[in-house]
């Protein structure tokens, strides 16, 4: 898990699906469960209305206010991102 240390690492070749992405870029400050930490102000992704392409964009810095605690991914390929967000999306939320 890297998110929160603000380095943006791509290299692991080892992942594959959306949950093992979100694992690795995601779940050390949304948690696994996509619940967030709302007490340190860290919002739950689960339930978010954001549609696919616009939670990509999210992820990889677009759109986003400049004080956002949450790292930018910008060198994280839109597929990595896609994966992310329809795991999000769909397989999250469904839990």
């Amino acid at each position: 898990m890297t998110a929160c240390d603000r380095v943006d690492h791509h290299d692991h070749p080892q992942l594959k699906t959306g949950e093992q992405f979100y694992d690795y870029h995601c779940a050390s400050c949304h948690r696994g469960s996509g619940e967030g930490a709302i007490m340190e102000g860290v919002p739950a992704v689960k339930y978010t209305s954001m549609k696919i392409r616009d939670i990509v964009e999210h992820i990889r810095g677009h759109g986003r206010a400049d004080d956002t605690r949450m790292p930018t991914f910008s060198d994280m390929s839109v597929y990595e991102a896609e994966r992310i967000a329809v795991y999000i999306r769909l397989e999250l939320r469904a839990r």
